[in-house]
């Protein structure tokens, strides 16, 4: 039997889709959490474990990839700022700044108490490798010049996008 191939316009839509349920997913996510913090059935500090998301109505299943995607976000938080990992392959890349800028926008989405902190690390690091002429240069797979000062300026104004960055992860 022979199967029709999408199209480009259905294959757009379905990841929309998907992109629009996960959102929708994270924000009951986040809604719950704040509404159960706030009238005190869980503490404030409560971790994002199993046991605390079904004590806020989650099934089992979700509070299970809700605790394991947050748990991953702690960790890859850690791992992203370990000097060995900031200093790559002993040089700078493009990937290398691309990894800084994702960090440091997902700290802002995930309203990060430990942004600020990360910030002036990578800013010094950022303004410590700077060429003379003011610009930033890969040295090692993504090494095209305008490439890594563009993504260096992001990462260097990433502050400037924080409200709207907060805004895409808020709760409606």
């Amino acid at each position: 039997m022979h199967r029709q191939r999408k199209t480009h316009q259905q294959e757009d839509s379905d990841v929309t889709n998907a992109e629009n349920n996960r959102i929708i997913r994270r924000k009951a996510f986040v809604n719950k959490n704040i509404v159960a913090k706030k009238s005190g059935s869980l503490a404030a500090n409560a971790p994002a474990s199993v046991e605390n998301l079904q004590k806020i109505g989650f099934n089992k299943d979700d509070a299970m990839k809700y605790s394991t995607a947050y748990e991953i976000y702690q960790s890859a938080k850690v791992q992203a700022q370990r000097e060995d990992v900031m200093d790559g392959f002993g040089s700078n890349g493009g990937e290398e700044f691309l990894s800084y800028l994702q960090t440091g926008e997902s700290m802002i989405i995930g309203k990060d108490k430990t942004w600020n902190q990360w910030y002036d690390n990578i800013a010094g690091r950022m303004l410590r490798i700077q060429n003379d002429d003011g610009s930033w240069s890969g040295h090692h797979c993504i090494s095209s010049p305008v490439f890594c000062t563009a993504t260096c300026v992001l990462i260097l104004s990433v502050s400037n996008d924080a409200d709207k960055l907060v805004r895409q992860g808020e709760v409606k």
